[in-house]
């Protein structure tokens, strides 16, 4: 673990530092008023570009990134698989079984004037954590560990940060949910990356799967 964030100390960082701000800014302000504040600093271009990149945190996408990656590694699209699953299974579980009470801005903030974007569907229930934020970052976090750049792994933080901030613009999640999400996500990815690219467990798998491919097909 310790070489992993030695060797990406650029990426982890500037995580570090995201973190750090977000939880110092959802001390000294309420979930409703950073979000309020950054509702209001609504545009069209911000409406027009969060409604679509914040599916990059859909179960759809993350799918199609999945069947991309199996084109281009195996080991790779099995390691974002996993990371994925596993970080799905804890948000949805945080989700559904223990804040299931928690609501969302459209709820909690129904007596204040808010700008919705068109064509977003607003939910209601299960605020914390963010899904959406979770796998953006258990994908995101896994890109930076494989592809090692400090330039691309500047800009794999960036996108997933901003994902999260399409969850507060377009009025699905407050703060305090992308920050739980984000480190679900990163520290999901990182055992992953770990475990599974690491320790050759991935590369396992398929000789295994390519194993019975080739037994089979005698």
């Amino acid at each position: 673990m310790k070489k992993i964030i030695t060797e990406n100390k650029i990426f982890y960082a500037s995580y570090f530092i995201i973190f750090i701000v977000f939880v110092v800014l959802n001390y000294l302000l309420r979930d409703e008023q950073f979000t309020y504040q950054i509702n209001q600093h609504h545009n069209t271009f911000l409406d027009f570009i969060c409604r679509y990149f914040t599916h990059i945190g859909d179960g759809f996408f993350s799918v199609f990134i999945i069947l991309l990656l199996f084109a281009y590694n195996k080991s790779f699209a099995i390691a974002v698989s996993i990371s994925y699953a596993i970080s799905s299974g804890i948000a949805q579980g945080l989700k559904h079984l223990i804040f299931d009470d928690s609501m969302r801005p459209s709820v909690v903030m129904k007596n204040v004037y808010l700008h919705f974007v068109d064509g977003v569907e607003i939910l209601h229930q299960n605020s914390f954590p963010s899904g959406h934020t979770t796998a953006a970052f258990a994908a995101f976090t896994l890109f930076a560990l494989f592809f090692r750049s400090r330039w691309l792994q500047l800009l794999f933080l960036l996108c997933a940060v901003f994902v999260a901030f399409t969850r507060i613009y377009l009025l699905q999640h407050f703060l305090s949910d992308i920050i739980a999400g984000s480190f679900i996500g990163l520290t999901t990815a990182t055992f992953t990356y770990l475990y599974s690219i690491e320790n050759k467990f991935t590369d396992r798998i398929i000789a295994w799967f390519d194993f019975n491919k080739s037994k089979n097909g005698k």
